[in-house]
């Protein structure tokens, strides 16, 4: 029997069946393929005889089903065949990454995205996205109301704007792919921000510096390419009094669009070196659908 299927998030950002291809290719060898499995198409899945229709892999018949289409996978990628070596052994945890090469990030991760994001996705299906949104915000405690004449900034905001929860906000949005998203993505909502600044986190705007009531990033910051640097420019963008709500991946394993691994000990003493005081941190759903570490809510202050 093949390893463990890795659990499908709540809120999911692609087809099960995609998933399912996305081990297999893995378990065939061809881990180092997966910067290629986001561009699977509905009709090179039907190619597997796996109808996209299909709400979980487990429908199958496992065995049969999944060493054809791991074979077929070999022959797609041209992976040498795997010989019998006994019991797999766990892999190896990384060792921690805070950092990467900005060229690296924007050339794998960032164009990663931003295929990721032009695809079919349920954020193109405005009642399924926005079901989410209010469960995820009512999830983390957090009202739509009482918001009037409070600056909201959203740092990372994706192609569409959880922060359209918060009612009566100035909403500010920081995101790095937003002038490619609103040129490629039809269903953006990027539009409806009051600002917008096409940059990362790790580039600081002058013009937010004290202007955060509420600076919150959802699933967003393990993205990035130097997270102190992220969290140092998100402290500058807080009030005296304002509240920083950050929420994203763990990792123990990087990939291409995730290339940072964080633990919470790493993110502690960023948050803590960057002057934040850390009110609470909580472990919540893990956003991205591989198997990993779970999400960390992270409630921070000015220290």
């Amino acid at each position: 029997m093949p390893a463990a299927f890795p659990e499908t998030p709540r809120s999911v950002d692609r087809c099960p069946s995609d998933y399912f291809l996305h081990f297999c290719l893995a378990d065939a060898g061809g881990s180092g393929k997966v910067a290629s499995f986001p561009h699977f198409k509905v009709c090179e899945i039907a190619a597997f005889n796996i109808r996209p229709e299909l709400h979980s892999p487990l429908n199958c018949r496992m065995v049969t089903f999944t060493k054809r289409v791991k074979r077929r996978l070999r022959r797609m990628f041209k992976l040498p065949a795997k010989t019998n070596q006994g019991p797999a052994r766990p892999a190896e945890k990384a060792v921690g990454r805070a950092s990467i090469d900005r060229d690296a990030w924007a050339s794998a991760a960032q164009e990663g995205e931003l295929g990721f994001h032009k695809r079919h996705n349920f954020r193109a299906e405005q009642e399924v996205w926005w079901t989410h949104v209010q469960r995820d915000w009512a999830a983390l405690g957090l009202k739509p109301t009482g918001w009037e004449g409070k600056t909201i900034i959203d740092v990372g905001a994706g192609s569409k704007l959880r922060s359209l929860y918060f009612e009566g906000a100035t909403l500010v949005v920081l995101e790095p792919l937003a002038d490619r998203y609103m040129t490629d993505v039809a269903w953006h909502d990027l539009d409806k921000a009051d600002e917008m600044y096409s940059v990362p986190a790790e580039q600081f705007v002058p013009e937010l510096e004290g202007r955060g009531d509420l600076i919150v990033s959802i699933n967003a910051l393990d993205h990035g390419f130097d997270f102190a640097e992220g969290a140092r420019h998100i402290r500058k963008y807080l009030k005296p009094d304002g509240l920083a709500l950050l929420s994203f991946d763990m990792h123990d394993q990087p990939d291409a669009m995730h290339p940072l691994i964080l633990t919470d000990e790493i993110c502690r003493q960023i948050f803590t070196d960057a002057g934040f005081r850390i009110e609470k941190s909580e472990k919540g759903r893990r956003y991205h659908g591989a198997a990993g570490p779970q999400a960390t809510h992270w409630w921070l202050r000015a220290a």
